[in-house]
């Protein structure tokens, strides 16, 4: 598959990071007296982090918890224990790093376009080791948008200095994969449990399992 720049999701494309979200997201809203939904956390999952914010701040009024933690505590504690998550738990996808490097070698620049919020990204992308080979890391707050709309990867394409045809873009959410698709990109779909493969086969040039198959295709 031949394309001159890439970009890449974190959650669920770089890293596998989606545990540490609902575990999170699940002490959170326990702590004002809800439970979270799989639903829900799908939902939540793919905002950005400035929706996130009023999204628990609308299910904290609704709550009325009666002054036992204030709504600043309650997200002092939510970003505390994902920081935590980021700084030192979450692991790269299987060869996600090797494939990265590869491409690096190769000459492609190449981006991380996510809706976590960048010292989060920052923190990991770092600690794994992906940060050497990036030229950059843009956000949904960076734009002011989530991956419903084509903003981030249009940014992106842009700052790397390639059109959207140009340019491949990793992804694991259904929704995200469609709106590149849509906005001209050439997209490849990386599995994670949630995907709906039917959903998202007319939208990706490829379906990937894991990165070592990309890295023997490299190297074949």
């Amino acid at each position: 598959m031949d394309f001159k720049a890439a970009i890449f999701d974190l959650d669920g494309t770089l890293v596998d990071s989606q545990p540490a979200w609902k575990n999170c997201y699940a002490k959170t809203l326990a702590s004002i007296g809800c439970t979270l939904t799989d639903d829900e956390f799908e939902l939540i999952y793919r905002m950005t982090s400035g929706e996130t914010w009023e999204y628990f701040r609308k299910k904290y009024e609704m709550q009325n918890p009666g002054g036992k933690i204030s709504f600043e505590r309650l997200m002092s504690n939510y970003e505390s224990e994902i920081k935590n998550q980021y700084a030192f738990e979450i692991k790269e996808k299987p060869n996600a790093l090797e494939y990265v490097e590869m491409l690096h070698n190769s000459g492609i620049p190449m981006c991380v376009a996510t809706l976590t919020p960048t010292e989060l990204a920052e923190i990991t992308l770092k600690r794994i080791g992906f940060s050497p080979f990036l030229k950059f890391i843009i956000t949904g707050d960076d734009v002011g948008s989530s991956k419903r709309f084509p903003d981030i990867y249009l940014a992106a394409a842009k700052k790397l200095g390639c059109a959207p045809y140009e340019t491949a873009v990793f992804e694991d959410c259904p929704t995200a994969i469609e709106t590149a698709h849509k906005a001209g990109f050439i997209v490849c779909a990386v599995a994670e449990p949630h995907q709906n493969h039917n959903e998202i086969q007319s939208y990706c040039r490829l379906q990937i399992n894991v990165f070592g198959e990309m890295i023997q295709g490299f190297k074949g």
